[in-house]
């Protein structure tokens, strides 16, 4: 498995650099983003749902394949499947991301 960072879009809990860091990850050029068309819900844990006229805020961040494999093996995040977003930092930096979602969702429209 490659040790190259890859870009990941955190919307949650794991967005927070503290919490990363108390788990010995140290995401790599950190930076606040959006997502276009996704609604954050909150429930039992955060998700992002698509939809029409709404935005997302997060962090875009680089890490590893065996990273995400650390973090998404946790309790209540097995079941999350990496997906494909485009985001944009605030500076305006247009990046493509994976970003974690649950593998069963609604979609609001």
């Amino acid at each position: 498995m490659s040790d190259r960072p890859i870009e990941v879009f955190f919307y949650g809990l794991l967005m927070d650099d503290s919490l990363l860091r108390s788990r010995g990850i140290v995401g790599l050029n950190p930076r606040p983003a959006t997502v276009e068309e996704f609604g954050l819900r909150i429930g039992k844990r955060a998700t992002l749902v698509p939809t029409r006229h709404e935005r997302s805020y997060g962090m875009v961040m680089g890490l590893t394949h065996q990273e995400l494999k650390g973090l998404y093996s946790g309790p209540g995040l097995e079941h999350y499947l990496p997906e494909a977003v485009t985001c944009t930092t605030l500076a305006g930096e247009v990046v493509s991301a994976l970003c974690y979602q649950p593998a069963q969702r609604t979609s609001v429209r």
